[in-house]
């Protein structure tokens, strides 16, 4: 019982010192009504010529999209490369499955034209 009183304490001290810390900011600080250029965002010392917030088009998504698909392929198949004789040949045909719904997964994007820039 007592270990859960410390824990509980401790529960309750990680919650009170930052919003203590909150509050006691918010009590101190300087009160700033007039906002005005704060909000413009900054450009390295220029005034801003259009507004900051553009929208992107659809397809760089899809290329960060595709670029985290086969880096986390890179992240899976490397560690098989390192320990490629050590493993069995129920490991390996594991890999080649794996590799095989990657292909799967490419042709697939190849076909709805993923890769074409247009």
């Amino acid at each position: 019982m007592e270990i859960y009183l410390k824990l509980l304490l401790m529960l309750i001290f990680s919650l009170l010192i930052p919003l203590g810390m909150i509050l006691l900011q918010k009590l101190l600080s300087p009160k700033l009504t007039d906002y005005g250029d704060k909000l413009k965002p900054y450009e390295s010392g220029e005034v801003p010529i259009t507004d900051a917030w553009i929208r992107y088009p659809i397809r760089f998504y899809i290329v960060a999209f595709l670029f985290l698909l086969f880096d986390i392929e890179t992240a899976f198949i490397f560690p098989f490369a390192v320990v490629f004789k050590r493993l069995g040949l129920f490991a390996i045909i594991e890999t080649f499955i794996f590799i095989f719904i990657l292909l799967i997964g490419w042709l697939y994007l190849y076909r709805k034209k993923a890769y074409k820039w247009e």
